[in-house]
């Protein structure tokens, strides 16, 4: 139920984490953001509370209480979203905020009208990506993707011929990347009015899991644990077939533990949590540092 920082470019010795401590259910969601040179947490959890954190004061500015068990919440471009995951498996919630201040982030824009639950979401500069739970197999979420123009509740495109599990878009051009049970990664074109495939990628042995992205990089998880570093540019410039995966990949990663739950990345570190550690991945030269918590 609480929260712990790190910084990823420091060596943090066992016992000088900064913990911010105060929600009462599971943690399932966090992000960050920047005001005035000030830096913020946003948390989501089970029972659907918010949280803003200030971790210059290292305390709760915050709390709402929102709908169901809040999935996924992203704090970008003074946007505030975050997708929600009814309790009784059966309804859903997209809902957009203005971040003005810390205390003052009001509701602009909301989606709930014949929504499935949503367990994973993204948004760009023109458009929103949605992933509607459709079931769970062997542990992991399943769905379509749902594609909507930005701040708009009809979709250009329903991607429903597949299972997907993660959806995440690349900021510098708007293009969508899925994962999904089929063990491949899709490169979608992004328009005005319609969603096409560009690329398929392979190179994971299991149903993918989790998807972060760093500008031209991506970063996949399957659950063999198998976690794939990708040079996105290269994926978009060449055509490579589907068993070319070498070709565009700068890193292959075989974590040891099966209890990996979240992924973050930048130009040249991986951070993987798990329960009760994590570790900081330089993908560049090999070198790894793990910290126990």
């Amino acid at each position: 139920n609480s929260i712990m920082v790190a910084n990823s470019q420091k060596s943090v010795p066992e016992g000088q984490l900064q913990v911010l401590r105060g929600h009462k259910s599971v943690v399932t969601c966090v992000d960050y953001f920047t005001i005035n040179s000030r830096d913020f947490i946003v948390s989501g959890c089970q029972d659907g509370i918010l949280c803003i954190w200030s971790l210059e004061e290292n305390e709760c500015l915050c709390q709402k209480q929102l709908f169901g068990r809040i999935e996924v919440v992203i704090a970008r471009n003074d946007f505030l979203v975050t997708a929600h995951f009814g309790i009784a498996y059966d309804v859903g919630c997209i809902s957009v905020r203005q971040i003005i201040s810390p205390h003052d982030i009001p509701v602009i824009f909301a989606m709930y009208e014949d929504l499935f639950p949503i367990f994973s979401m993204d948004f760009s500069d023109t458009h929103l990506a949605a992933l509607e739970w459709s079931g769970t197999f062997n542990n992991v979420h399943a769905g379509n993707v749902l594609v909507f123009p930005w701040k708009e509740s009809r979709p250009i495109a329903n991607l429903s011929d597949l299972t997907f599990t993660c959806c995440r878009f690349i900021q510098d051009d708007g293009n969508l990347i899925t994962g999904g049970h089929d063990k491949l990664l899709r490169l979608w074109e992004v328009t005005k009015d319609q969603v096409q495939c560009l690329r398929v990628l392979g190179g994971h042995s299991n149903v993918i899991v989790r998807l972060v992205i760093r500008r031209d990089r991506t970063t996949s998880r399957d659950v063999d644990v198998n976690i794939i570093v990708w040079d996105i540019n290269e994926a978009l410039k060449h055509s490579f077939a589907q068993d070319e995966y070498e070709k565009m990949l700068l890193r292959k990663v075989t974590y040891l533990s099966r209890a990996v739950t979240c992924l973050a990345m930048d130009e040249r570190k991986l951070v993987m949590g798990s329960i009760g550690h994590f570790c900081v991945f330089d993908y560049w030269n090999t070198a790894k540092m793990t910290h126990h918590l």
